[in-house]
């Protein structure tokens, strides 16, 4: 959004616009400078994150810009070592095994009790829970 391109922009598209926006905000060029040093801070962190493929695959599959970036690469590794990517097949195999599940009717008397009948709340809270079921 900051840079005006479209969020799959092609490197070469954010790269122009990256330094167009990045010589109008250079602290050098601008009366406030405190501002201009903040906003020229940002658009650093944006241009590591995008330009960077391992930052820009994050970015795009959160919509988060890593601001401790000295040990993202570390940090990402960790959590998809540590987490296994899920699934259709993993999230079919726990609607299967869930829904009709004592478990799941455990949820739906605490949900029913912490929300006190609010079907709303109560679709929320309990997971896999659809409209058809109650």
């Amino acid at each position: 959004e900051i840079l005006g391109v479209p969020k799959d922009a092609a490197l070469g598209v954010i790269r122009k616009a990256y330094y167009k926006l990045a010589i109008k905000l250079h602290p050098d060029r601008n009366e406030n400078k405190e501002q201009a040093t903040k906003d020229f801070q940002k658009l650093a962190l944006i241009k590591e994150t995008l330009f960077d493929a391992k930052k820009r695959k994050y970015y795009d599959q959160t919509g988060e810009v890593d601001q401790s970036s000295s040990d993202f690469e570390s940090a990402y590794e960790y959590w998809r070592a540590r987490y296994a990517k899920v699934t259709m097949a993993d999230i079919e195999k726990f609607k299967k095994e869930y829904q009709g599940s004592d478990e799941e009717k455990d949820d739906l008397r605490e949900a029913y009790k912490t929300h006190k009948g609010d079907m709303h709340l109560i679709m929320d809270y309990v997971p896999l829970a659809e409209p058809s079921q109650v």
